[in-house]
């Protein structure tokens, strides 16, 4: 919401944070919430892009391919 309001100074820690936890929470998060961290990793990229950090935009898409060619593996090992 704020990220869609333009307000990047109060969305970025609110984003960083929510990463951080989803992120350390990976292993116990169900699978119909285990999208949500690639929501999240979007999310960064848009704020950063949005904010001219073109070096921290790549950094976040980098992990948002990450994370999206791990959920490939992890659903074809099914």
């Amino acid at each position: 919401m704020l990220l869609g309001q333009k307000n990047y100074t109060d969305a970025e820690p609110l984003l960083l944070s929510g990463y951080q936890g989803m992120k350390q929470r990976q292993a116990r998060i169900s699978p119909p919430g285990a999208n949500r961290l690639s929501e999240v990793l979007e999310r960064l990229v848009q704020l950063y892009e949005a904010t001219g950090k073109n070096d921290q935009a790549d950094k976040w898409h980098q992990l948002l391919n990450d994370e999206r060619n791990a959920a490939i593996k992890a659903r074809s090992k099914k």
